[in-house]
């Protein structure tokens, strides 16, 4: 055992996680081989660490009387596979229900379960029977059922077009299984902002084959690095994994939505709203240029409006001059 993984999660200070901590917990939770070739110092897991912490709070309130962990060890024992065919801890052995979600929680990045003491935005899922393993196959490995006909993907569908042709806010969320779930009456799509964390999975045997990779793809279709887009990237809050900037931009073929098989009916439904959405103000009007012909013809309307308003105040002065020159000669 490691040492650092020997504290306690809440001490005197509350709950701080140094750097020798978040090593020695990344370590062992996601253990070699090597993770896809990835060193650790490309990754950039301060997000998730500000995760780790919350979720613990909430959960080992009123002095941990509701969970039997206490220490870092402790999550690593009751997440860490048993078995190399990828089965976890099972729901039915003797433990506390709360302890499970919350090793779950830390383990996938996805709501399980309830918290003690408050309500969960987004989607709750139950893990009731089955390894872990199972649980998320099961929640994840659905074919898609939308008819993807004519959909394309072009480059200007990305989260900054989102945002600034169409309207549409970003819900950046750390809840895995509300990753482009369109919510507001569809004012809002939700994203899951934590890239590093994904790549800790990435031989992973825990989610389905390909799921991780193409969780990744979705997040360079929405965020591909572009010098154009690095301003705006760094003025995300601090809760989003700078990472997401630099995961490169998708290549041509995975602009096909028919590439997609996780995400497919979700990045769907964006789309269409996307491509739904009426501007609602002169940003908006400006920048959504995915109608050319109407744009054109909208901002013409404004600049013959313009001029008549122009021409029209300068007619008035002049006639106002004339009028003064009239009665006082």
């Amino acid at each position: 055992m490691e040492p650092h993984l020997l504290k306690y999660i809440v001490d005197k200070k509350g709950i701080v996680i140094d750097h020798d901590a978040r090593t020695a917990i990344t370590t062992n939770l996601w253990p070699p081989p090597p993770r896809a070739g990835i060193r650790d110092n490309e990754l950039k897991l301060d997000s998730y660490f500000r995760y780790y912490a919350e979720q613990c709070q909430g959960f080992l309130s009123h002095h941990g009387r509701f969970i039997t962990v206490r220490t870092h060890q402790d999550i690593v024992d009751v997440t860490r596979l048993k078995e190399s065919n990828g089965a976890c801890l099972n729901v039915t052995a003797e433990m506390i229900s709360r302890t499970t979600d919350l090793t779950a929680r830390l383990f996938l990045m996805m709501s399980v379960g309830g918290l003690p003491h408050g309500i969960d935005s987004g989607t709750s899922l139950r893990w009731n029977q089955g390894t872990i393993r199972q649980f998320v196959q099961q929640h994840f490995d659905v074919p898609p059922i939308l008819s993807h006909e004519g959909v394309k993907l072009p480059k200007l569908f990305n989260a900054h077009s989102l945002v600034r042709m169409a309207g549409i806010k970003i819900e950046w969320t750390t809840n895995l299984a509300d990753h482009l779930r369109m919510i507001d009456d569809d004012q809002k799509v939700s994203i899951f902002c934590h890239p590093s964390f994904l790549m800790l999975h990435k031989t992973s045997e825990i989610f389905p084959e390909g799921f991780v990779e193409e969780t990744l793809q979705t997040l360079k279709l929405l965020f591909p690095s572009d010098k154009s887009l690095e301003k705006w990237v760094q003025s995300l809050p601090p809760t989003v994994d700078k990472k997401i900037a630099s995961l490169g931009t998708p290549g041509a073929e995975m602009r096909h939505i028919e590439k997609f098989r996780f995400w497919r009916d979700r990045l769907m439904i964006v789309k269409q709203v996307f491509d739904e959405a009426e501007p609602s103000s002169l940003s908006q009007w400006w920048y959504n240029r995915s109608r050319r012909v109407q744009w054109y013809t909208w901002w013409l309307g404004v600049l013959v409006l313009l001029l008549g308003s122009i021409f029209g105040l300068i007619q008035c002065t002049l006639n106002t001059v004339q009028v003064y020159k009239l009665f006082n000669p």
